[in-house]
């Protein structure tokens, strides 16, 4: 269940000194330009984001960048 997800994982990387960062625009673009300013080591997104990322051509340029998750629901293999 979601709830558990977020309690398990979510809580535990704060916990672990994680920061949550949320753009101010709920624009993929915006998303795009604050990932790749930030340089987050994980990514929480939903099936939809990594599409539009996919579909729009967008860049994620972060080396940190170690793990996506698809939030919700499962990506498709197409994704």
């Amino acid at each position: 269940s979601m709830s558990y997800h977020f309690a398990v994982t979510t809580v535990s990387y704060l916990h672990s000194g994680a920061m949550v960062i949320v753009p101010h625009h709920k624009s993929v673009a915006a998303s795009i330009e604050v990932i790749n300013e930030s340089h987050p080591t994980v990514l929480f997104g939903t099936p939809s984001f990594f599409e539009s990322v996919l579909q729009e051509g967008f860049r994620i340029n972060s080396k940190a960048l170690k793990r996506a998750f698809s939030t919700t629901a499962s990506l498709s293999p197409d994704i």
